[in-house]
């Protein structure tokens, strides 16, 4: 495999982990709503059945489970041309949360003052 396509992986892959942390930040800064404002059934379900400190440990286990299965596809050279797609959905899709989250938590206009303090 080329360089680039090693180098593009692991831009994607952090661009993933990024998202996920910002993620991460979000849910611990509204924790004391979260739960009521969830838009996400599962993720509901997982905070009623337990907490959110305990559905944070989720996200953060199944982030690092993601990304290690896309590295292990990655070392093998049958599959390593589909690792690349899948990290570029899975990318594609936490760049679409990214939008989502950020919205709908600051609101249009004030969402790009509040990136500049990020």
């Amino acid at each position: 495999m080329s360089i680039t396509k090693i180098v593009v992986f692991y831009m994607m892959v952090s661009a993933i982990t990024i998202v996920s942390g910002i993620d991460v930040y979000f849910t611990v800064e509204t924790k004391e709503t979260i739960i009521s404002n969830e838009q996400n059934p599962i993720a509901k379900w997982i905070m009623e059945c337990t907490s959110v400190s305990v559905f944070i440990g989720l996200k953060l286990i199944t982030t690092v489970f993601t990304v290690l299965l896309l590295q292990i596809m990655l070392s093998y050279a049958k599959i390593s041309k589909y690792a690349l797609m899948i990290t570029f959905g899975i990318m594609l899709f936490q760049l679409g949360l990214l939008c989502y989250m950020y919205l709908d938590f600051y609101g249009g206009y004030r969402a790009a003052i509040r990136l500049s303090m990020f």
